[in-house]
């Protein structure tokens, strides 16, 4: 019955000049909010495998440590890539040695300013704000972050399935060669310029 009072309710302002689609969407979502991580999803020049990796890291579902832990499951929840603390979301891409150490080198690589945040909410945030828009670059950035989330989590599996061991410089080189292959034809260009 709510179905067809959305309906009756939507064809009465459909003479308001947007698709019927639209506005039955629009019914049917309500007041919730939009979602924020829409801007470093859609419209990214990285690789898939990349941007399905990201979108699993901002909704929090990367099988990380402590997420194993609260399965049930008795591993080592120590960080593989510092080994200093237990392995979470938010230590992994924001308090890990390692990884702080790769995104520093990448974003001197780009000419970025170094991010100042706090928290793990601040963060997503910043990193959000940066990707909004389709300027070159807020197209090269959010290209540059999905694939430093993807290096960072194979990285991690790699050192536990494999035993192998990369060094940040290596892997970084490895993020800088697939944001310029990957990058658009109109910001290619720019990518190009950049050196380590």
């Amino acid at each position: 019955m709510e179905a067809r009072s959305t309906l009756e309710e939507v064809q009465c302002n459909f003479k308001s000049g947007k698709s019927i689609t639209r506005q039955i969407y629009i019914q049917l979502i309500g007041n919730e909010d939009r979602v924020p991580c829409k801007y470093m999803i859609f419209s990214n020049s990285a690789r898939p495998k990349a941007t399905f990796t990201l979108w699993l890291q901002l909704q929090g579902r990367l099988l990380i440590a402590d997420i194993l832990t609260k399965w049930g499951l008795e591993i080592n929840t120590q960080c593989l890539m510092c080994q200093s603390s237990d392995e979470t979301n938010e230590h992994f891409f924001l308090e890990c040695e390692y990884s702080k150490r790769v995104w520093h080198i990448l974003l001197q690589w780009a000419q970025e300013r170094p991010m100042n945040t706090v928290g793990g909410q601040q963060h997503q945030q910043e990193i959000i704000s940066r990707s909004k828009g389709k300027s070159p670059v807020a197209q090269h950035f959010k290209m540059m972050y999905a694939e430093y989330v993807y290096s960072i989590w194979i990285e991690r599996n790699m050192r536990i399935f494999e035993k192998v061991y990369r060094a940040s410089e290596s892997l970084t080189r490895d993020i800088a060669c697939v944001c310029s292959a990957r990058a658009p034809v109109r910001i290619r260009r720019d990518v190009l310029m950049f050196r380590f």
